[in-house]
């Protein structure tokens, strides 16, 4: 299995993935998310798909983003969009506020079933179980508690 991890610089890390297992995918994007984080994104994203032989399942901490300009919004609508057969679920966690209706109204426009948006660390995981062995969920757990402390 190889795991990578991207970060556009030391300076603004717009964006963190790493594939943890084989069907695990973490997703942490930082306060200074915006169109130059949009195309990394793009970016890494599509190097996973090069690489995934199957759906793979993510955890996304978006705690920190700010509310999104309309061009970066409707920049991760068509990414999450195109990204549809890859995704066998995902869960999307960014706490509480404002950011919380623009992600729904994102995923919503994205269109998967196996999106949701949580504001709720456990509900996201609950939300896994279903696709995840106990193993990822405690490394999924693992994720979402670091930037807690």
């Amino acid at each position: 299995m190889s795991a990578f991890v991207a970060t556009t610089s030391m300076k603004r890390p717009h964006v963190y993935l790493r594939r943890a297992t084989s069907s695990l995918v973490l997703l942490r994007l930082g306060p200074d998310f915006d169109e130059e984080g949009l195309v990394e994104l793009e970016h890494r994203l599509a190097e996973l798909r090069a690489h995934a032989t199957e759906p793979v399942v993510f955890v996304s901490d978006l705690r920190f983003l700010p509310i999104l300009k309309p061009a970066v919004s409707d920049g991760l609508v068509s990414i999450l969009r195109r990204d549809n057969a890859a995704v066998e679920r995902a869960a999307i966690f960014v706490g509480s506020g404002t950011l919380t209706l623009q992600m729904t109204r994102i995923v919503r426009e994205a269109n998967h079933p196996g999106r949701a948006v949580f504001s709720n660390g456990p509900a996201s995981l609950d939300f896994l179980r279903r696709s995840l062995n106990e193993s990822e969920i405690r490394i999924a757990e693992s994720f979402l508690a670091e930037s807690t402390r």
